[in-house]
């Protein structure tokens, strides 16, 4: 499955890592990168699984782990 980002995503990204990388240092940057990737692999396997976000029948939501 192919996954489609809203154009905003990656710079949400890259604006949540480089607050880790600077509020807890490289270790914590990258465990939020690990995670972030690995909700992405769920959701190439298994889409449906996640709740449709704010009631609408096409974005779909995971949450990443703390």
């Amino acid at each position: 499955m192919k996954l489609e980002f809203h154009p905003a995503v990656q710079q949400d990204f890259i604006q949540a890592r480089d607050y880790y990388q600077t509020e807890g240092g490289p270790h914590l940057a990258d465990r939020f990168e690990r995670e972030f990737q690995a909700c992405l692999a769920v959701i190439q396997v298994a889409p449906s699984r996640f709740p449709f976000y704010l009631g609408n029948n096409v974005f779909r939501r995971i949450r990443l782990r703390n």
